[in-house]
């Protein structure tokens, strides 16, 4: 988180500095943030500016958003991606366009708690593509299936198992166990 090539630890409180000798130094704690109840907690530099961001989401209630570190100040920044829907325990980063651009797959959980915001809303399952155009920042959302019992349970593999060169999606959760092969490119013979 600092650069100084340790690796630290990131909770939805704060972060955790790694000591040069971890198992005999204490670690120091930065409350820099609270992120909530989230799901995964990925650190990477969205906007390439040189320092680290964070992207999550919220594990029982609507929203996917990026926090961005100012390198200068140290402040950080909530940007929300999207708050259309509840309930995204899993991000999984993955290029899926290939083009080394941030991307990431994310659903809605099938009742992580039946009392959470937007609990009874139909599932999703979204990859979103980050877009910078200038000054300005855009995540472009594209569905892969709504509406029907495929949603985003607590971890969304991508991984290219047909070998056929591009990644697909696989789903578990709760209403069962999903493929969403990626048709992109043509099976080499």
């Amino acid at each position: 988180m600092n650069g100084d090539g340790r690796t630290d630890i990131i909770t939805p409180k704060g972060w955790f500095e790694a000591p040069a000798d971890p198992r005999r130094e204490a670690w120091t704690f930065h409350q820099d943030f609270d992120l909530g109840a989230t799901g995964f907690i990925y650190v990477l530099d969205v906007n390439r500016d040189g320092a680290p961001d964070l992207l999550t989401s919220l594990a029982h209630d609507y929203g996917i958003f990026w926090m961005e570190h100012e390198k200068t100040s140290g402040k950080w920044t909530k940007h929300m991606i999207d708050n259309a829907w509840s309930q995204s325990h899993a991000l999984t980063l993955a290029n899926l366009a290939g083009d080394g651009r941030p991307a990431f797959v994310a659903g809605k959980r099938l009742y992580a708690h039946d009392h959470d915001p937007g609990a009874q809303e139909p599932l999703g399952l979204y990859w979103y593509e980050y877009v910078q155009n200038g000054p300005k920042r855009d995540w472009i959302r594209h569905i892969i299936d709504y509406g029907g019992s495929a949603g985003g349970g607590m971890q969304i593999p991508v991984v290219d198992l047909d070998g056929d060169g591009d990644l697909d999606i696989v789903v578990p959760g709760k209403s069962g166990v999903y493929l969403f092969e990626n048709l992109t490119r043509t099976k080499a013979r």
